[in-house]
């Protein structure tokens, strides 16, 4: 009986024949639902507001008539189709703003394994924009094989709404000029921005891709910088540069988080805590090619044409590994690793369902040690507290009850913080096991670890959840950023480490890292300045830049960041300029 209603279901769909005026209307408000959703999102004035739905409007409404059936331009802007879907979801995600070049680099740059941990708590939403688009595609195909057609008279009444439509626009927006006010095209206007950023985002792809080539003859001409009592006393160097994965200084035990989440590096007296350190990018792939290069906010075309602070360290003599616990990137970050005389990576992409914890890192730093006498430079790259939270960490750092939520839901926050905050005592763990290791061996050694970026765990009531928001938020911002020096190390130079005491508290970004660890290896090179070194006599607090969708830096203050996140920055004595 079931199997003869479902047949006949099928059959009354099969017959029904929407009109090309139903059509045109849907896909015009499909089309159309996108900028009215940014409208009522992005930071413009009234008159961009209205002119950013008015013109899409106009045009979307004179390209629907064309052909006297609508499907014909649904199904010919199918792509710009699967953008609007996209941009929907995002809006979901994070409240506001285009859909940037580096979302859509995200698309090219992320694992499945990793993908599929976050479609775990939003596949409702991605379902539905699918669910609509993909059905609006059947309906815009059957209006292409329908032998009706849109009336002249319909079309011509159409495009005359049109034309005053698309003179309306234009008058706001020389309203909008004549006030004073700013506009750009390429920026405030949907879809015009949403392709601009693709094409932004494929042409930086294509450089990318290019990197290797482009620096094939760069050199940093680097040399030790004299130490007398390592000229009297050679003794065996090792330094480790930890680069962490979404943790934010917010949660941190030793930033006066009220949870112990720092419950052995809490305990040590020899630790460094930097307490005003923002990052200069809230996404991954941008900012840790940052991290390991001279490129900052104020400099990224920099990095084209750049290595990686691995090649300086193997100019001044050192042996070099880098330890990755993270997905290939295919691009800056896996290019400045091969720069490595030894490459460790915890995670291949043929066990993407077992992605490894960052602990096992620690037996690899010992077996590196162990085999050999040289001085070392290492880099570790975590995988922290990346979503999913519950799956980064082991049983030994269960603290927090309960750590495992079913849905991505406001309800659901403690438990999802509960799960966050288990992560960041395994990467305390990691750590300590790091510094233990090195403390051991009573050789000179240091260690500086600071997280890519911070995280949004859904703090207050607009519920943003996750990094890489294009207007970031003070979770996203304020990160973790530590060293620690072994005594042999604070005897040979305890005027680096006094620095690093005097310099805790002053303002300091992940700009400061690049310099600040060749100061510390007594490495020189032309591309060092001593003024952003966090252990140098002669470091300034220099103004702090966030690098833009564009890859250009843009004050903190001209990022349209929320009073609120600006007054928690002023409350725990962040500067902003």
């Amino acid at each position: 009986m079931g199997k003869f209603k479902f047949m006949d279901f099928l059959l009354k769909l099969k017959q029904y024949r929407p009109s090309q005026y139903t059509l045109y209307i849907l896909f015009l408000l499909l089309m159309i639902l996108p900028c009215v959703a940014l409208a009522m999102t992005e930071p413009l004035s009234l008159w961009v507001k209205m002119a950013s739905v008015l013109l899409p409007l106009s045009l979307y409404m004179l390209l629907l008539n064309l052909f006297g059936k609508p499907g014909y331009i649904f199904v010919f802007l199918f792509f710009l189709q699967l953008i609007n879907g996209y941009q929907l979801v995002l809006l979901y995600l994070f409240n506001e703003a285009v859909v940037s070049p580096d979302m859509f680099l995200t698309i090219v740059t992320s694992d499945s394994g990793e993908s599929g941990e976050l479609m775990g708590l939003i596949w409702p939403v991605v379902l539905l924009a699918c669910v609509v688009y993909f059905s609006a595609t059947v309906f815009a195909v059957i209006s292409i094989f329908s032998k009706a057609k849109l009336s002249k008279r319909w079309r011509l009444k159409s495009c005359e709404i049109s034309g005053c439509t698309a003179l309306l626009g234009i008058i706001l927006l020389f309203v909008n000029s004549s006030k004073g006010l700013s506009f750009s095209l390429n920026h405030d206007i949907y879809p015009v921005n949403a392709v601009y950023n693709l094409y932004f985002a494929g042409d930086k792809y294509v450089k990318t891709l290019h990197h290797t080539d482009n620096n094939r003859n760069f050199r940093f001409l680097a040399q030790r910088t004299p130490n007398q009592m390592l000229t009297d006393n050679p003794q065996r160097e090792v330094y480790v540069l930890m680069i962490g994965e979404t943790s934010r200084a917010a949660n941190w035990q030793l930033y006066g988080y009220n949870k112990p989440t720092n419950p052995n590096l809490s305990q040590r007296n020899d630790i460094i805590v930097f307490t005003d350190a923002l990052t200069e990018a809230n996404i991954t792939h941008k900012i840790v090619p940052m991290i390991l290069s001279f490129a900052s906010a104020d400099n990224f075309e920099d990095i084209y044409s750049s290595k990686s602070i691995v090649t300086a360290f193997k100019e001044a003599g050192f042996s070099t590994a880098f330890i990755s616990n993270q997905i290939p990137d295919k691009a800056f970050v896996d290019n400045f690793m091969n720069e490595a005389d030894t490459v460790i990576r915890l995670y291949s992409r043929e066990d993407a369902k077992l992605h490894p914890q960052d602990i096992q890192a620690v037996e690899h730093i010992d077996e590196l040690l162990d085999s050999t006498d040289d001085s070392m430079f290492i880099v570790f790259h975590s995988y922290g507290s990346h979503f999913e939270y519950s799956q980064r960490f082991e049983d030994e750092d269960i603290y927090f009850q309960p750590y495992t939520a079913s849905s991505f839901r406001i309800k659901n926050r403690p438990v999802l913080e509960n799960a966050y905050d288990n992560s960041l005592r395994h990467t305390d763990r990691v750590i300590s096991g790091i510094i233990n290791s090195l403390e051991s061996r009573n050789i000179v050694s240091s260690m500086l670890y600071l997280s890519d970026h911070g995280e949004d765990l859904m703090d207050d009531e607009r519920n943003m959840f996750l990094h890489c928001a294009p207007v970031p938020t003070y979770y996203q911002l304020h990160i973790p950023f530590i060293m620690w020096f072994s005594p042999q190390y604070i005897t040979i130079n305890p005027a680096i480490v006094n620095n690093a005491y005097n310099n805790n508290t002053k303002t300091a970004s992940s700009k400061a890292v690049f310099h600040t660890m060749l100061d510390i290896g007594m490495i020189s090179t032309p591309y060092q300045d001593p003024g952003y070194s966090l252990v140098n006599s002669e470091f300034v607090p220099f103004e702090r830049f966030f690098i833009d969708e564009h890859d250009e830096p843009a004050s903190y203050l001209d990022l349209g960041m929320k009073e609120r996140d600006l007054r928690m920055m002023r409350e725990r004595g962040i500067q902003v300029w």
